[in-house]
């Protein structure tokens, strides 16, 4: 599993527009993707424009732990 961590600025009368381009365009990209699970949008709320300019780019790999019998 992968995780991809984007943090954007948007005005903030341009937040919802942003929020329904990204469903209507981006979701159903990575959605056909295997490794998909969700997708969240966060807003900062001491930030209100926190969302448009890509402002940090991360990717994380999520190591996965066997359980053991006694952890079921």
């Amino acid at each position: 599993m992968l995780i991809e961590w984007l943090k954007f600025k948007v005005p903030e009368q341009w937040r919802g527009r942003f929020v329904q381009k990204e469903a209507e365009i981006w979701t159903p990209v990575v959605a056909n993707n295997p490794a998909f699970v969700s997708q969240e949008i966060c807003i900062n709320p001491q930030e209100s424009n926190e969302l448009y300019e890509l402002v940090e780019s991360r990717k994380y790999q999520v190591r996965q732990f066997v359980r053991s019998c006694s952890d079921a």
